[in-house]
Order: structure tokens, then C-alpha cells, then sequence
């Protein structure tokens, strides 16, 4: 007989826990619902302080019953099982059964999973299993998930598949809260007692004026500050009993000094830089929010008052950030295949105190490259008239092959977020690159990206007349056969009005998906800190962000672009092949047709300098932009952007079937806005050319640049770093430079032992290379390596 082990027993506890809380306040407004439920759960999520750990607070990542709303719930095992078969050979349960994927309850995602292979470790029809089986059933019927399903009508999950995210290689959707950053500088100003004084004064009038909506939610404020005072204490216990029984009089000083700064920031707001880092990282734990914001604006003016009056080294306070950038990067090593998003931004317009920042902003440069950590990604924005110290020190390190700090132009982001996100000028200037580079603004709005879209299988969808081959059904428009497609630009006006129809189908759900978050969730710790929910006495999603919008991923754009100048050059041009030959070959996946195939391959592609070409990608860059802008104010949001990231993860990659461009089915796709792999040909000048090309509002489009260590020898140096300059004064957003010596990578492949610190740019995040799924780790071998 199997029993239940004790690291389960621990997670099975927390899951009875929480689930006995929510049941006993499920008739309690959802703020104090929530509260009840977070006050169940910490500290007990919480593990206990490591050693040489200078900053406390570290938690069992992803337990059983999460408050990480950054991730989505993950399925009962069965059905994850379903992946084996085709999808157009599921049957309607199979269908039904994935559409239930996920639970998320009360702003807190419900991981059931472990819940599920504990019960299965159990005899059938024993006591524990039935309460483990019993609560499982519950979550399916309570879950967020499970409402805003019921909530979306047939036409968009017609078009879009249900909120798993998962049926549809074209466009999908999914609800989480994600990409999101919260005011940690007014944190650190008002400290645990202003937060409280603050909210405490609003209560009263609340009240008076008959608002339970405002004064419930200030209740609930208050009480998840109960939550946060009480994990201060806790580790604060335990940091003194640990320096009672420390070995080394150097590691007793350590923990004492742990355990007064925690007791500190439970009375006051903090008065040096040890406690700020504190404050900030334990109610980080608790919102959980992995994108760190500005940390130089708020950490900056501690980090100099300690340092100039000799309260600590300049080497003391960089231990500090170590210690916290240490337990960052834990969290990824220790939690199992986790999205890489934490990142730190420094430098830019709109500071306080510009030159403290920048003095902490070069301390946590130095700090990223004395660790060489994958997380946290660190982020340089920069503007014509920063102090060139920042360029410098940031050029430093990517010659050493740090590959941080990722760098963002100010000089184009600002203007473009101020179209795009349709504020003042202040409020662009508080832009943030966050997760893997999508843009939203300092613990102003929400716009999390929780819709996805696939150009390339799009495409395929018009050369289909709409029926989606993967899952032998119609999901597309109907908007002309083959025969129909006399001319080029009917055929780019299709998958542009295919394009179009899918973009407003996102807003509408996404719009939906706020409405039903604000039913069922206050999320009390990033409402505290966003603005302008206390003052509006509204939690994030129900009135209270100052802006809410959202975001699509979308994948896969240059490589429709390569797709349709081959077919406008084969087809239409030169007429070597009629369009339905093109997409039989397509459909064949070049299967005995090798010859054509070589013909695509060989036509030009973007990333080379190529003025038709570029005049394509520009065109089409411009109208992905703008649709999908233009579907805000119809879906009541404040924005609605289009980013372009990522390698559309494994999983849609994998399902992607070949394209124009000579790309084979399941191939990998460029990453974010570069050329696919190794197709840019022609020197590193025409490459940056090509990316300098900047138009149409957007949510993030990141740029990667692979090199050889070489071009930052001092010889050769100033001259990439004029290439550079020159790339971002043409209009270059962004860029994310991976610097290698010629053949590591292939090196690494056949001899990974040897290179288990080798880290590379993947899209808008940070790899080790030795660490990367096959297909991630192909593309970054088979990308050009300039100079």
C-alpha cells in the first residue's frame, strides 16, 4: 500500500487548508474571501531561510494551492494524456474534458495536478482518497475558469477554441493575470503602517457614503496587511532562533541583523537599504509579482544614503542585491519547467533622482555579471543625454558574454507607448519591458497578454478558404478559393481581413475575461499598489486600474512575410507555379518536392537589407498593429496591442505546418521580430537595417543580435558600438545581444558538461544553452553569427 509522502502531506495540508477557508467565507464579499484564504496559506507555503541567504523569504513555488496568477493552472494528468492523439480525432468527452482544464479560483490559480496522482497513490475508496477526489470536484465547480467559459459565447469559441489554449494551432486564448508591475517605491515610502493609515482613513467614508463595494475591498486591504505583518514575523522568529545556533560569529552577525530589519519594517517604513530590499521581496512573495519594475528609482536613493554615510560598503550593499538576485534565480532551479520572466529595469526617462539611480542602476550591472544568472533579466533603458556610464558598463558585460543587460531606446519607446497606450507624455515615460519583453506601464494598467495568435497558420487558414487542417474543421473565415486569389493583393487582403476578424474576437473575450476576474477576484496586494484602486476605493479588473486593456502574442510575422514575397515572386511574378500547385507542395510538406522548395529557400528574406521585401514587412507590420489597436474602444478597453516575442512556445511551433518561406511543418519560427534563423546573409549593417524599420503602435517587439566575441576587442570595438548607435538613432527599438566565441555553441552540443554557464538570448528571455528544449537550442546554433 502506497502512502502519501511527506513533502505531498505538506502540500495536501495547505490544499485543505485553503480550500477550507474558501468554503467558509464563500458567501463573504470576494475581498474578504480572498483575505481568509491568503491568511491560510502564508506562511505555511513558506520555506525557511538558507544559508548565506542575507534577504529572507522564500516559498514552495507552484504548491498545490498557488497565489501565482502569473501562470495558469495546470490540467489533471489524463487529459494532458490527450496530446497523443490528433485533435481531429477527439471525440466530443475528449473535447468537453479539455475545455475543464485549469481551475483559478479567487485570484489564485488552483493547481490540482499533484492533487491527483496523491489520490491515485491511495486505495481506491479509502477515506483520504475520497476528501482528496471530493475536493477536486469542488475546485472544478467553483473555479474562475470554469465561469468565464461559461461567459464566452459560441461565435468567439467558434473561431478561437475554449480557454484552455490549447485545440487551435492558429489563435487561442487563456485567463491569466500576468505581466504586471505594482508601485514598490510607494511601498517603501509608506511602509507597512502608511499602507495601513492609508486605507484605514478611506474605510469610515466608505462606509458613510453607503459604498460596501469600496469599504469591503478596504477590509480586505486591511487584512491581507495582517497576512504580510504576520510573515514578517515569522521569519523574523525564525532568523533568531537560527543565529542561536549559528556556528560562525560572521553568520550569527547576519542572521541577527535579518531578524532586526524585520522587525522593523513591521512598525515603520524602512529606514535603510537592507530593510527596503526586505519590505519590497516579502510583499513581492505574497503578490506575487515576477517583473520587479523600476528598481533603481526606488531602491537608488537607499543605496546612496547607506553608502555616502558609511551605514554599509559599496561591497556590503552589492551583497545585498546578491543575496536577492540569488533567491530570484532559484526560484526558476527549483520549481520545474517555469517561464523565465523576472526582470529588473534600470535607466530611462521620468526618474527621480536620476543620479542615484544611475550609481544603483552600475551596482546591479555589476552585480548580474559577478553572478552570470539567467534570472533576473536584467533591462537597460536608455535616452540621448543619460550619463554614458550605463551604455558603457552595459557594453562591458555583453562582450564578457553576460547577454545582459537586454537594451530599450527611450528615444523611440516613449512617443510610441504615448500613441499606443493613448496617455500623457509623464505616463509613457513610465513604460516597463516585462515577462518576455511585452511593454505596459508602471503600476498603471493591466493589459496582461493572454491571447495568442499564429501568422503563419493564419495564412495557411486563407489558403484553405478557412478549414483548419489539424483539427478538420472550419474555424477561419470563408473568404475565397484558390481560383478566387486572381492577384496578389487579393490574396494579402484576405489574410489581412482574416487577421482583422481574429483581432476583434480577442478584444471582445478579453474584455469578458476582465469581467468575470472582477467578479471573483480583488487580487488585494497588486490592488493595494496599483494606481488608482484605493483611491477609487475599486480592486484591479472591477474600476480601479487606471488603465486596462490587453495583449495578443503573436508569432510568426516575418516569416508570412518571406511566405508571401515568395508567392508573389513565384506565383504571381514569375508564374514558375500556379497557387495550387504552391499549396499542394505546402500541404505535401515538401514531401518529393525538393526542387520547389530550394526555389523558396533561395528567394531573398527579411533581415538583408531588402528594400521590396522590407517595403512587404513594413506594410504588413503596420496593418497587424493598427487592427488590432482599432479593437480597444469597441471592447470597452483602454488598449488592445499586438507583441511580438517569442518562438510561439514548443508547443505551437510543433503544430505550425510549413510555409511559403521554404519552412518545413513543426520547424521553428523566427523568434520575436528577427529573421529566421541563419537567413540573414548579408552582414550585420543590412541586418540592423532591416530591424531599425519602426512603425505601428505595439505591446513589444524585442530584436535578437548574435556576435562574435571578436567585435568587442579593442580594436574593433568602437565600431560596433558606432553600428549600434546608429541602429537605434535610425529608429531601432531594442536589442538583445548574445556575444560568443566562434563554435562554442557547436562545442557545447557535443560536450555540455563543459559549458553549463553558457547563456544566450532565446527570444525575450535568458537561457543557459546546455538548458534549452532541441528546437530552442537549433535555432540559437543555426543563427548567423555576425563578425
Amino acid at each position: 500500500m502506497k502512502e502519501v509522502v511527506p513533502h505531498q502531506e505538506r502540500k495536501l495540508s495547505i490544499a485543505r487548508a485553503f480550500t477550507r477557508a474558501y468554503r467558509e467565507n464563500l458567501d463573504r464579499p470576494v475581498p474578504i474571501r480572498e483575505a481568509r484564504c491568503l491568511a491560510a496559506c502564508y506562511p505555511a507555503i513558506c520555506t525557511d531561510i538558507e544559508e548565506r541567504d542575507l534577504i529572507a523569504g522564500r516559498q514552495v513555488f507552484r504548491p498545490l494551492v498557488s497565489f501565482d496568477v502569473e501562470l495558469n493552472a495546470n490540467s489533471d494528468i489524463e487529459v494532458v494524456s490527450k496530446d497523443s492523439i490528433p485533435r481531429r480525432d477527439w471525440t466530443p468527452e475528449d473535447r468537453a474534458l479539455r475545455a475543464r482544464i485549469g481551475v483559478s479560483s479567487c485570484g489564485f490559480s488552483f493547481d490540482y495536478s499533484n492533487l491527483t496522482k496523491i489520490a491515485r497513490s491511495l486505495p481506491p475508496g479509502s477515506a483520504e482518497r475520497r476528501e482528496i477526489e471530493e475536493m477536486i470536484a469542488f475546485w472544478l465547480e467553483h473555479s474562475t475558469r470554469r465561469r468565464y467559459n461559461q461567459a464566452v459565447p459560441a461565435e468567439i469559441t467558434d473561431h478561437l477554441g475554449s480557454s484552455t489554449g490549447m485545440d487551435l494551432r492558429y489563435a487561442n486564448a487563456f485567463c491569466r493575470l500576468c505581466c504586471y508591475s505594482i508601485d514598490y517605491d510607494k511601498l517603501l515610502q509608506l511602509g507597512i503602517p502608511g499602507l495601513r493609515a492609508l486605507i484605514s482613513g478611506r474605510l469610515p467614508e466608505a462606509r458613510g457614503r453607503g459604498d460596501d463595494k469600496a469599504a469591503d475591498l478596504y477590509e480586505g486591504m486591511l487584512l491581507a496587511l495582517d497576512v504580510l505583518v504576520n510573515l514578517c514575523r515569522h521569519y523574523e522568529l525564525q532568523a533568531r532562533d537560527m543565529s542561536a545556533g549559528a556556528a560562525e560569529e560572521s553568520r550569527r552577525a547576519d542572521l541577527l541583523a535579518m531578524a532586526r530589519t524585520l522587525g522593523n519594517i513591521q512598525d515603520r517604513p524602512p529606514g535603510n537599504l537592507h530593510e527596503a530590499i526586505q519590505l519590497f521581496w516579502l510583499y513581492n512573495m505574497v503578490a506575487v509579482t515576477p517583473n520587479y519594475g523600476r528598481m533603481d528609482v526606488y531602491l537608488g536613493d537607499f543605496y546612496a544614503r547607506d553608502v555616502d554615510s558609511g551605514t554599509l560598503s559599496e561591497s556590503r550593499a552589492r551583497d545585498l542585491l546578491a543575496s536577492l538576485w540569488k533567491i530570484i534565480s532559484d526560484i526558476r532551479y527549483r520549481s520545474g519547467p517555469t517561464q523565465p520572466n523576472a526582470r529588473i529595469v534600470v535607466g530611462g526617462m521620468g526618474r527621480r533622482n536620476e543620479e542615484n539611480a544611475d550609481r544603483f542602476a552600475l551596482a546591479a550591472m555589476a552585480v548580474s555579471e559577478r553572478l552570470r544568472v539567467t534570472e533576473p533579466n536584467l533591462t537597460l533603458r536608455f535616452y540621448d543625454g543619460q550619463d554614458p556610464a550605463l551604455m558603457k558598463r552595459a557594453f562591458d558585460m555583453l562582450g564578457r558574454g553576460t547577454v545582459h543587460p537586454g537594451l530599450y531606446n527611450d528615444d523611440v519607446h516613449v512617443p510610441m507607448v504615448q500613441e499606443a497606450y493613448g496617455v500623457p507624455r509623464k505616463d509613457a515615460e513610465q513604460y516597463l519591458p516585462e515577462g518576455c519583453g511585452e511593454i505596459l506601464l508602471d503600476h498603471m494598467g493591466v493589459g496582461s497578454p493572454n491571447n495568442i495568435l499564429n501568422y503563419v497558420s493564419g495564412l495557411d487558414l486563407v489558403l484553405h478558404n478557412g478549414f483548419d487542417r489539424d483539427i478538420g474543421e472550419q474555424r477561419g473565415l470563408r473568404l475565397g478559393t484558390l481560383e478566387e486569389f486572381g492577384t496578389f493583393e487579393k490574396l494579402v487582403d484576405a489574410f489581412k481581413r482574416q487577421i482583422d476578424f481574429t483581432n476583434g474576437l480577442l478584444a471582445r473575450r478579453h474584455a469578458i475575461e476582465h469581467r468575470v476576474e472582477a467578479e471573483h477576484a480583488a487580487f488585494l496586494f497588486i490592488s493595494m499598489l496599483s494606481d488608482d484602486c484605493i483611491a477609487r476605493g475599486r480592486s484591479l479588473f472591477d474600476g480601479g486600474a487606471r488603465y486596462l486593456g490587453g495583449i495578443i502574442e503573436t508569432f510568426g510575422l516575418t516569416n508570412v512575410v518571406d511566405s508571401l514575397y515568395a508567392i508573389r515572386e513565384l506565383v504571381y511574378e514569375k508564374k514558375a507555379m500556379t497557387l495550387q500547385k504552391l499549396v499542394a507542395i505546402l500541404d505535401a510538406d515538401f514531401e518529393g518536392y525538393e526542387r520547389e522548395r530550394r526555389m523558396m529557400l533561395d528567394l531573398p528574406k527579411f533581415g538583408n537589407d531588402h528594400q521590396r521585401l522590407d517595403s512587404l514587412y513594413l506594410d504588413l507590420r503596420r496593418f497587424v498593429c493598427r487592427s488590432a489597436s482599432c479593437k480597444a474602444a469597441e471592447a470597452g478597453l483602454d488598449f488592445f496591442l499586438n507583441c511580438n516575442l517569442n518562438p510561439g512556445a514548443g508547443y505551437y511551433r510543433g503544430r505550425t505546418p510549413a510555409s511559403a518561406d521554404g519552412r518545413k511543418a513543426g520547424e521553428s519560427m523566427a523568434f520575436g521580430n528577427a529573421p529566421t534563423a541563419g537567413r540573414d546573409r548579408s552582414g550585420v549593417t543590412s541586418l540592423l537595417n532591416s530591424l531599425a524599420i519602426h512603425e505601428g503602435p505595439h505591446a513589444g517587439y524585442v530584436q535578437n543580435l548574435k556576435v562574435n566575441r571578436d567585435m568587442f576587442a579593442p580594436q574593433n570595438r568602437p565600431r560596433f558600438e558606432a553600428l549600434v548607435e546608429t541602429y537605434f538613432r535610425k529608429g531601432g527599438c531594442q536589442l538583445m545581444v548574445t556575444a560568443l566565441n566562434r563554435g562554442d555553441l557547436e562545442d557545447a552540443v557535443d560536450h555540455p558538461e563543459n559549458y553549463p554557464d553558457l547563456l544566450v538570448r532565446v527570444a525575450g528571455w535568458t537561457s543557459k544553452f546546455v538548458e534549452l528544449p532541441d528546437y530552442a537550442r537549433k535555432e540559437v546554433l543555426e543563427r548567423t553569427l555576425h563578425g
